[in-house]
């Protein structure tokens, strides 16, 4: 739609799209005009115009019809008249209107010759009929089906929805409210037998009072012991005017904060919150663990059986940190440990970068250096925060990708992690030979194998090209 606008309104009035005020939408053919005004941007006013035209939806028949003759926008014209405040928005407006006479419809396409309002402007029946006509998007066809699937099949307004394809909201409107689509109505003579079909007699209706007002059951709980579906039994006790009669004078007092007691699931911002909370006896275990044994964060998660990501917050202070600032600084003192940095500063971050850009740092140095846990994200540019990004931008500082500086050391520092981490296997050749080995990678580099089915054979107890594998961890 801006792409029509930017084509038909004049070139020296571009600039003032933003801008509020008056405007003017020219026929070039016949030289009638239609003047509006607007209290937001022209930009959004004037697209707006084009949308209703185009999807022939305009409140003024007159502009309406004169573009549906060939549906082109290129023989109109828009300029802007005036801009101003838009507390002067009508009383300019009205000033163009009496100067160009556009509510005449020899001049022009107003509608109303009071600006800001229709009234005074008086439509028969007939123009009302064509103007919703114009407007209505459903068929006569399908507002007959709407009502027969209703009265004669009793089917609900969900059932019907799916049927026929249109929204439940919108067929609800249809059949109770009077002046929706009205004149259809007249026409076919199409009324609404059955509102809703009853789902409870009189005792039904008794019972489940009972249940609500002296035994304070929740309506949850009441479809649970009466076999009753909940939507039904809500509406019940929501909606006064339903079952007046079986109701006789009865009147629910509506509880809306009351829960369920078998409904104890705490949900906070849409999503479910954990009830798992660790001791502090596991967190004193994860310290020990970390620092009088061997055993990596991955064995110490599987050992205590928790996920790596809780373990990792409890090694930086960040598990829980209020509840268990006691036990942390407890920890501290018994290990003597430091806690990481949260943030860094700005010379901080520059030296950062030229430290690893030198070739005599990895980043699991640089952590340990600058006592922050997140120093790749700070030169990988991710999860950063403005704070971060402001300075970067602002020293311009960069990663030496060309370089290989880092090379060797990141090599050197991946074969040791690896052989840190490498299991013991126990390996059967084709021949039947026996081999205990301690790192499979290397071993099937050296004999030509694939390391990934040697270590799925292990688990499964099949062979790999005569091999066999057990792993002994």
């Amino acid at each position: 739609m801006k792409n029509i606008l930017y084509q038909i309104i004049r070139d020296q009035d571009k600039h003032l799209l933003t801008q509020k005020g008056v405007y003017q939408i020219k026929n070039k053919h016949n030289n009638k005009v239609y003047i509006g005004s607007t209290s937001v941007k022209f930009s959004h006013r004037l697209t707006s115009h084009i949308r209703e035209l185009s999807k022939n939806r305009h409140h003024s028949i007159h502009l309406q019809n004169s573009y549906n003759k060939d549906k082109n926008f290129n023989k109109f014209e828009i300029s802007i008249l005036e801009v101003c405040d838009t507390t002067k928005c009508i009383e300019l407006e009205q000033k163009w209107i009496n100067f160009y006479q556009s509510y005449d419809d020899k001049f022009g396409y107003n509608i109303s010759p009071t600006a800001g309002s229709c009234f005074g402007i008086k439509k028969s029946k007939e123009e009302k009929i064509k103007g919703f006509e114009r407007l209505r998007k459903v068929t006569d066809e399908k507002i007959i089906e709407i009502f027969h699937l209703r009265n004669n099949l009793k089917l609900s307004n969900r059932q019907i929805s799916k049927k026929i394809d249109i929204s439940k909201n919108q067929i609800s409107s249809i059949l109770t409210r009077s002046e929706k689509y009205q004149y259809v109505k007249e026409k076919y003579n199409l009324k609404l037998e059955v509102k809703h079909e009853k789902k409870f007699t009189k005792a039904d209706v008794l019972n489940i009072y009972d249940l609500y007002e002296e035994e304070k059951m929740t309506i949850r709980e009441i479809s649970e012991k009466t076999g009753f579906e909940f939507v039904p039994l809500r509406h019940l006790i929501y909606n006064e005017n339903l079952y007046r009669e079986e109701k006789e004078g009865l009147k629910f007092n509506i509880e809306k904060n009351r829960k369920s007691k078998t409904r104890k699931i705490i949900r906070k911002r849409g999503y479910r919150v954990k009830k798992k909370i660790l001791l502090e006896e596991t967190i004193s275990n994860v310290f020990d663990l970390k620092y009088n044994s061997d055993l990596t964060e991955e064995s110490i998660a599987e050992k205590l059986q928790i996920s790596l990501k809780e373990v990792d917050l409890i090694l930086t202070f960040r598990y829980q940190r209020r509840k268990y600032n006691q036990v942390y600084s407890e920890i501290k003192t018994k290990y003597n440990l430091r806690e990481r940095r949260t943030t860094l500063n700005e010379q901080d971050i520059i030296n950062i970068f030229n430290d690893y850009n030198s070739g005599k740092y990895l980043i699991e140095d640089l952590n340990e250096k600058y006592e922050f846990y997140d120093v790749g994200a700070i030169l990988h540019n991710g999860r950063l925060s403005e704070y971060y990004k402001d300075i970067i931008v602002k020293n311009n500082l960069k990663i030496d990708k060309k370089s290989t500086k880092n090379h060797d050391l990141k090599s050197k520092s991946i074969t040791e992690r690896n052989i840190k981490r490498s299991k013991t296997y126990k390996l059967t050749d084709p021949d039947g030979n026996e081999i205990i080995i301690k790192n499979l990678a290397q071993f099937c580099q050296d004999k030509d194998l694939h390391p990934a089915n040697l270590s799925r054979i292990s688990k499964n107890g099949k062979s790999y090209k005569g091999w066999k594998c057990l792993c002994l961890d």
